[in-house]
């Protein structure tokens, strides 16, 4: 890869010691519109730990703010705490299915289909 080719356009920092360890797009359509989102899960490092216990869900979407130096942030639609590492994410229709520790969570979330960030 050469230098210049690519560049970051927005970005989200954990906060401290949590670790990004999942993905999942969507792109429902809101108002006859297509809206771009994606879920994080994430997990919280505690050395004292031999399995995790905690970590969150968090639900982005990207828009243009013209006002900013950037021509693109991420606002955060949605976050909640999960009891261990997400592992695996899912979204099926209007469900998350996450993958937490050694067990399935399914997770409704009407946050998917908002029209505004909060």
């Amino acid at each position: 890869m050469t230098d210049g080719l690519v560049a970051v356009l927005a970005q989200y920092t954990c906060e401290r010691d949590e670790e990004i360890t999942a993905l999942a797009s969507f792109v429902p359509i809101q108002e006859s519109q297509k809206r771009h989102f994606f879920c994080l899960g994430t997990f919280i490092y505690n050395p004292e730990e031999t399995e995790p216990s905690s970590g969150r869900l968090l639900i982005f979407t990207p828009f243009t703010d013209t006002t900013q130096r950037s021509s693109m942030e991420l606002a955060m639609m949605a976050s909640c705490q999960v009891s261990g590492c997400v592992f695996a994410l899912k979204i099926i229709e209007d469900k998350i299915v996450a993958a937490v520790n050694s067990a399935v969570s399914v997770v409704s979330s009407p946050y998917i289909f908002l029209a505004t960030p909060h």
